[in-house]
């Protein structure tokens, strides 16, 4: 059994595990990769739309396989890949949207959600059969690489993280 597989708790024969170590590795680097562009069969499912987000259902298999990385995201954290991936495999869902931006031009690129991700990408690996509905937020910009992006990037990731001190009524919760 791979590595991946007992963090996991899971076998499988087919297991492999380089794709994911070889993209860390490039994206901890920052060296460029080529980045080929995809069919775009996720989007298909509108939920609900505004002015400024579109929301769509899919299944995470169509997404994880056909969505590129923005690539202003930081880099990856392996160990936190990992225990969402376990995370995911206990639950059987993914908690969260996914944040999409779509260039004027078509492409499309993940602005939120790559730990997510490349958890469900090593699930694939390890679970072929496994399969979620995730919920995907659309915004459309200028182009990927505009402020806009960088906004849009910035406002999907001003997150607090929380605290033991920030909540007095957990241990009652618990």
């Amino acid at each position: 059994m791979s590595f991946f597989g007992r963090i996991l708790g899971l076998s499988s024969d087919t297991a492999n595990t380089g794709e994911l170590v070889e993209i860390v590795q490039v994206e901890e680097k920052g060296e460029p990769r080529e980045v080929e562009e995809r069919e775009c069969n996720f989007l298909n499912n509108l939920l609900f739309e505004n002015d400024s987000v579109k929301y769509y259902k899919t299944e995470a298999s169509k997404f994880v396989n056909n969505i590129d990385i923005w690539s202003g995201q930081r880099p990856l954290n392996k160990e936190h890949v990992m225990s969402l991936a376990r995370q995911f495999t206990r639950e059987g869902h993914v908690m969260g949207t996914f944040k999409v931006v779509r260039s004027q031009d078509g492409l499309l690129r993940l602005l939120d959600g790559q730990h997510r991700s490349f958890a469900l990408r090593e699930i694939f690996k390890l679970q072929p059969d496994f399969d979620c509905d995730i919920i995907i937020e659309l915004y459309e910009t200028d182009t990927l690489e505009s402020k806009n992006s960088l906004r849009l990037f910035e406002k999907a990731n001003n997150v607090l993280n929380v605290c033991p001190e920030d909540m007095p009524n957990k241990i009652a919760l618990s």
